[in-house]
Protein backbone atom coordinates (compact mmCIF):
# COMPACT_ATOMS: atom_id res chain seq x y z
CA UNK A 1 0.00 0.00 0.00
CA UNK A 2 3.00 1.97 0.36
CA UNK A 3 3.80 2.16 -3.02
CA UNK A 4 0.89 2.94 -4.27
CA UNK A 5 0.63 6.60 -2.29
CA UNK A 6 4.15 6.78 -3.09
CA UNK A 7 3.20 6.50 -6.83
CA UNK A 8 -0.09 9.10 -6.79
CA UNK A 9 2.26 11.14 -4.54
CA UNK A 10 4.85 11.40 -7.53
CA UNK A 11 2.43 11.64 -10.08
CA UNK A 12 0.73 14.27 -8.63
CA UNK A 13 3.81 16.14 -7.69
CA UNK A 14 5.36 16.20 -11.08
CA UNK A 15 2.10 17.36 -12.62
CA UNK A 16 2.63 19.96 -10.50
CA UNK A 17 6.24 20.68 -11.49
CA UNK A 18 5.19 20.57 -15.01
CA UNK A 19 2.59 23.02 -14.78
CA UNK A 20 5.42 25.49 -13.19
CA UNK A 21 7.56 24.58 -16.38
CA UNK A 22 5.50 26.57 -18.34
CA UNK A 23 3.41 25.65 -21.88
CA UNK A 24 5.85 25.02 -24.03
CA UNK A 25 5.82 21.50 -26.32
CA UNK A 26 9.24 19.32 -26.42
CA UNK A 27 9.93 21.00 -29.58
CA UNK A 28 9.72 24.37 -28.41
CA UNK A 29 11.83 23.95 -24.88
CA UNK A 30 15.44 24.50 -24.70
CA UNK A 31 17.97 21.89 -24.39
CA UNK A 32 18.38 23.15 -20.81
CA UNK A 33 14.57 22.98 -19.90
CA UNK A 34 14.47 19.51 -21.22
CA UNK A 35 17.56 18.52 -19.41
CA UNK A 36 15.62 19.53 -16.33
CA UNK A 37 12.63 18.21 -17.52
CA UNK A 38 14.78 14.44 -17.53
CA UNK A 39 16.51 15.11 -14.33
CA UNK A 40 12.99 16.10 -12.48
CA UNK A 41 11.79 12.15 -14.04
CA UNK A 42 15.12 10.58 -12.88
CA UNK A 43 14.66 12.02 -8.99
CA UNK A 44 10.97 11.43 -8.79
CA UNK A 45 11.12 7.89 -9.94
CA UNK A 46 14.20 7.16 -7.44
CA UNK A 47 12.14 6.49 -4.46
CA UNK A 48 10.33 4.18 -6.27
CA UNK A 49 13.20 2.65 -8.39
CA UNK A 50 13.54 -1.08 -7.10
CA UNK A 51 15.53 -4.42 -7.84
CA UNK A 52 12.13 -5.61 -8.31
CA UNK A 53 10.82 -6.06 -11.74
CA UNK A 54 7.35 -6.44 -10.77
CA UNK A 55 7.91 -3.81 -7.96
CA UNK A 56 8.98 -1.47 -11.19
CA UNK A 57 5.82 -2.96 -13.37
CA UNK A 58 3.11 -2.06 -10.61
CA UNK A 59 4.53 1.57 -10.44
CA UNK A 60 4.42 2.03 -14.44
CA UNK A 61 0.98 0.16 -14.57
CA UNK A 62 -0.13 2.66 -11.67
CA UNK A 63 1.24 5.55 -12.92
CA UNK A 64 -1.09 5.11 -15.85
CA UNK A 65 -3.67 4.39 -14.54
CA UNK A 66 -3.58 7.86 -12.48
CA UNK A 67 -2.90 9.58 -15.90
CA UNK A 68 -5.95 7.44 -17.51
CA UNK A 69 -8.15 8.68 -14.24
CA UNK A 70 -7.04 12.53 -14.15
CA UNK A 71 -7.54 12.71 -17.93
CA UNK A 72 -11.32 11.23 -17.43
CA UNK A 73 -12.06 13.54 -14.61
CA UNK A 74 -10.76 16.44 -17.00
CA UNK A 75 -13.77 15.67 -19.50
CA UNK A 76 -16.46 15.51 -16.67
CA UNK A 77 -15.05 18.98 -14.72
CA UNK A 78 -14.35 22.14 -16.55
CA UNK A 79 -12.57 23.55 -13.42
CA UNK A 80 -10.07 20.66 -12.83
CA UNK A 81 -9.12 20.82 -16.62
CA UNK A 82 -8.59 24.23 -15.82
CA UNK A 83 -6.38 23.48 -12.67
CA UNK A 84 -4.37 20.76 -14.12
CA UNK A 85 -4.25 21.92 -18.05
CA UNK A 86 -4.34 25.46 -17.59
CA UNK A 87 -6.49 27.47 -20.33
CA UNK A 88 -4.97 29.64 -23.44
CA UNK A 89 -3.51 32.94 -22.47
CA UNK A 90 -4.76 35.88 -24.80
CA UNK A 91 -1.60 37.89 -25.83
CA UNK A 92 -2.67 40.17 -29.09
CA UNK A 93 -6.35 41.87 -29.10
CA UNK A 94 -7.09 44.11 -31.75
CA UNK A 95 -3.78 44.29 -33.01
CA UNK A 96 -2.16 45.41 -29.43
CA UNK A 97 0.70 43.39 -27.31
CA UNK A 98 -0.82 42.66 -23.62
CA UNK A 99 2.63 43.22 -22.09
CA UNK A 100 1.01 41.69 -19.07
CA UNK A 101 -0.55 38.67 -20.38
CA UNK A 102 3.28 37.81 -21.72
CA UNK A 103 4.58 38.15 -18.34
CA UNK A 104 1.79 35.45 -17.75
CA UNK A 105 2.78 33.49 -20.38
CA UNK A 106 6.74 33.86 -19.60
CA UNK A 107 6.83 34.61 -23.55
CA UNK A 108 9.19 37.80 -24.70
CA UNK A 109 8.04 40.21 -27.20
CA UNK A 110 10.94 39.33 -29.69
CA UNK A 111 9.80 35.46 -29.36
CA UNK A 112 6.32 36.28 -29.75
CA UNK A 113 6.95 38.11 -32.90
CA UNK A 114 9.18 35.33 -33.90
CA UNK A 115 6.28 33.44 -33.88
CA UNK A 116 4.16 35.59 -35.39
CA UNK A 117 7.18 35.47 -38.50
CA UNK A 118 6.84 32.00 -38.54
CA UNK A 119 2.97 32.21 -38.92
CA UNK A 120 3.37 34.29 -42.16
CA UNK A 121 2.31 37.48 -40.20
CA UNK A 122 4.32 40.71 -40.41
CA UNK A 123 2.47 43.02 -38.66
CA UNK A 124 1.35 42.95 -35.25
CA UNK A 125 -1.49 45.29 -36.23
CA UNK A 126 -3.11 42.31 -39.01
CA UNK A 127 -3.95 40.69 -35.72
CA UNK A 128 -7.41 40.06 -34.37
CA UNK A 129 -5.86 37.86 -31.47
CA UNK A 130 -3.08 36.24 -30.91
CA UNK A 131 -3.17 33.47 -27.60
CA UNK A 132 -1.07 31.15 -26.49
CA UNK A 133 -2.45 27.94 -26.68
CA UNK A 134 -2.51 25.37 -23.57
CA UNK A 135 -0.08 23.29 -26.10
CA UNK A 136 2.60 26.40 -25.92
CA UNK A 137 1.03 26.78 -29.67
CA UNK A 138 0.35 30.17 -31.14
CA UNK A 139 -3.60 30.81 -31.71
CA UNK A 140 -4.28 33.47 -34.03
CA UNK A 141 -7.73 35.15 -36.19
CA UNK A 142 -6.42 38.01 -38.42
CA UNK A 143 -8.74 40.90 -39.30
CA UNK A 144 -10.26 40.56 -42.61
CA UNK A 145 -8.36 42.75 -44.39
CA UNK A 146 -5.48 40.94 -43.48
CA UNK A 147 -6.32 36.96 -44.48
CA UNK A 148 -4.97 35.70 -47.29
CA UNK A 149 -7.29 35.22 -49.90
CA UNK A 150 -9.24 32.08 -50.89
CA UNK A 151 -10.14 30.19 -54.27
CA UNK A 152 -13.80 31.41 -52.57
CA UNK A 153 -12.92 34.89 -52.50
CA UNK A 154 -11.08 34.89 -56.42
CA UNK A 155 -14.62 33.12 -57.90
CA UNK A 156 -16.69 35.85 -56.01
CA UNK A 157 -14.59 38.62 -57.15
CA UNK A 158 -14.51 36.99 -60.67
CA UNK A 159 -18.34 36.27 -60.89
CA UNK A 160 -17.58 32.51 -61.05
CA UNK A 161 -20.35 30.64 -59.22
CA UNK A 162 -19.67 29.26 -56.26
CA UNK A 163 -19.92 24.99 -56.36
Amino acid sequence: MDLVWKTVAIVVVSIVFLRLAGRKSLAQMTPSTVTVMIMLGAVMAGPLSSHSVITTLCVIAGSLVILYLLEWLQLRSKTLARVLSGQAIDVIIDGAVLPEQLRKARITEDKLEMRLRMAGISQIADVKKATIEISGDLGYELYPDAKPMTIRDWKRLMGEPEE
